[in-house]
């Protein structure tokens, strides 16, 4: 969707009771607390990248990405003794009017709402990036008119995503209006570009067309990549 983000909060705790072991109500505490003060980030966003109200925006799912007891990473937090608790938790936002769209949408098709996150969060668990490296790493998945960008810190302790609206069906429509193809027949060319199935000619025809759609799509990540320096 064009307002579906997904944006980390880090938040520590200091117990009082250190000696005491950690439980399934007090974890329910830490979660929550991080939750108000994420929420509290998430709508102030919200309305700065949109132009919406901060009150239509709604949190659909949420993630624990991170949980560090004395400064040790903790899979499973419960039994552990300690004096200060982090967390870091990714949570997918959008507007009221896209959730009460998908909502609408699954229930015309008679299916059940499972759950809505963004593509570029599932491919960092699908391939276990947090597990695997400590390093940070960068995920671009370039979509039909949208392309997410997906920023993720130290291995999952920090996972940022943004998008911007531009994507490939822009290169198709493109040769589609200079070469007067159908949508179908221009992706084709493309994708036999892109596998230089093509002649050096008809090649370099190709460059040419699309260079200024490369510029604006190479700016607008650079754009984005700006915004999560910050």
């Amino acid at each position: 969707g064009d307002i579906l983000r997904g944006t980390s909060i880090n938040f520590c705790y200091k117990r009082e009771e250190t000696r005491q072991k950690i439980d399934l109500t007090e974890l329910k505490y830490f979660v929550q607390k991080t939750q108000w003060k994420a929420f509290e980030k998430i709508r102030k966003e919200f309305s700065l990248e949109t132009g919406l109200s901060e009150t239509e925006a709604r949190l659909v799912s949420a993630h624990i990405i991170n949980i560090k007891v004395d400064n040790s990473h903790i899979v499973n937090p419960l039994g552990f003794q300690g004096q200060n608790v982090c967390l870091s938790i990714f949570n997918n936002y959008t507007s009221l009017k896209l959730l009460e769209d998908l909502i609408r949408l699954a229930s015309w098709l008679g299916l059940g709402l499972v759950g809505i996150g963004s593509p570029s969060y599932a491919l960092f668990h699908c391939l276990e990036l947090d597990r695997s490296s400590k390093e940070d790493i960068l995920i671009i998945d370039v979509g039909g008119k949208i392309t997410e960008v997906t920023l993720i810190k130290k291995g999952g302790e920090v996972v940022e995503t943004r998008n911007f609206h531009l994507g490939g069906y822009l290169f198709t429509k493109t040769i589609a209006d200079f070469l007067d193809l159908g949508i179908e027949e221009a992706e084709m060319v493309k994708i036999k570009y892109t596998k230089e199935e093509v002649s050096s000619e008809a090649k370099k025809k190709i460059e040419k067309l699309l260079s200024s759609n490369l510029f604006s799509w190479v700016g607008g990540v650079k754009v984005v990549l700006d915004e999560l320096s910050k």
